[in-house]
């Protein structure tokens, strides 16, 4: 069933125009922030979420349920770790103000993620503990937007949406300290980085989606996409994607709402691999990304009820190839090494005959 853009959009409005401003659950927000360090070969991912329940009236003055994730990956010795806890009362605050869902934020927006007994995710630092595990400290010394007409096509939805998710910096220059704990004493990791930040919002992740985020060993070549199949009605199900790609050359952008772009895909669960094409009038946009299954990791993701452990998968060991056309003229052909790549739902499970 083919349906236009423009029903898609209405048919959408129609479905989730309750007022914002009533902010009745469920509905989540999470935030991720992914520290690259290339030189000594590390990355460092830090998730955190909160969750209004169904019926709920989100206010000001009301601390939620949340999700806290500390993902360390030491590419060099082939070391992955997760470390996951449910933090009883978190916040989001937007330039200084309680917040939970919808677009509140610019492109000059502050925000923070605070969680008690755990620590603070903000847009200049990261300042975490899970005691007596790992800490992380961490600071954000520059911002980096990442394709320029995001934010301004994010603007344009104004309802209670099903997800949502937005590229919030890329790139920006950061400087960390780990901590972990070793089995006689604590393990010290220093370096520089950048760091990708981004959120998600909603009223739950799709039954199933990829993900994806890059970044060149030199700094100037940067992709991110992410997409799912979301049941509108709760019958027909519609795949949704977003694309973007910013180089020194290029800064494209590939929105889920528009007339003018056709973005497909294929998954292939067992060998945990993905092939997009991203299409618009005049460029084209063609992605594979692979990882070896056996660098995956399990991530807890939010749901209608709260945030529920082992629902999705995440690499930092994926390989990307990128080729982007304009007028049928290759502009740029990448390689991404030690990118990261997920799947979640139906697309991470592996089903053979």
């Amino acid at each position: 069933m083919k349906i236009s853009t423009i029903t898609l959009v209405l048919m959408t409005c129609l479905l989730f125009s309750r007022s914002i401003k009533a902010q009745e659950g469920p509905q989540f927000e999470g935030w991720y922030t992914r520290i690259v360090d290339t030189e000594n070969q590390l990355s460092i991912a830090i998730i955190g979420g909160s969750f209004l329940a169904k019926k709920e009236i989100f206010s000001p003055h009301i601390s939620l349920p949340g999700y806290l994730a500390i993902i360390f990956n030491d590419e060099k010795n082939h070391k992955i770790e997760v470390y996951e806890e449910f933090p009883r009362h978190t916040k989001i605050l937007s330039d200084g103000m309680p917040v939970l869902g919808h677009n509140q934020y610019s492109a000059n927006s502050t925000y923070s993620w605070n969680a008690v007994g755990y620590g603070e995710i903000a847009h200049n630092l990261i300042d975490l503990e899970i005691p007596g595990v790992i800490e992380i400290h961490a600071q954000i010394s520059t911002f980096d937007p990442f394709v320029d007409s995001w934010y301004q096509s994010d603007r344009l939805l104004k309802i209670k949406e099903p997800i949502r998710w937005y590229v919030y910096s890329m790139g920006s220059k950061t400087h960390y300290e780990i901590k972990t704990k070793g089995e006689k004493s604590w393990q010290i990791y220093q370096g520089n980085g950048l760091s990708h930040q981004e959120k998600n919002w909603g009223m739950a992740f799709p039954h199933k989606w990829i993900w994806l985020q890059a970044i060149s060993e030199d700094h100037t070549k940067k992709l991110a996409l992410s997409g799912g199949v979301v049941n509108l009605f709760g019958l027909i199900p519609i795949k949704a994607s977003t694309v973007g790609i910013k180089t020194e050359k290029i800064n494209w952008y590939f929105a889920p709402v528009s007339l003018s772009n056709r973005i497909t895909y294929k998954v292939d669960p067992c060998k945990k691999k993905l092939k997009l094409t991203a299409r618009s009038a005049q460029r084209k946009l063609q992605v594979s990304a692979w990882a070896s299954p056996d660098s995956f990791v399990s991530v807890s993701i939010p749901t209608k009820k709260g945030f529920k452990k082992n629902g999705g998968i995440e690499s930092f060991s994926a390989n990307i190839s990128v080729s982007a056309y304009e007028k049928n003229v290759l502009q740029e052909m990448i390689h991404f090494k030690n990118a990261a790549l997920e799947f979640g739902g139906d697309y991470m499970k592996c089903v053979t005959k």
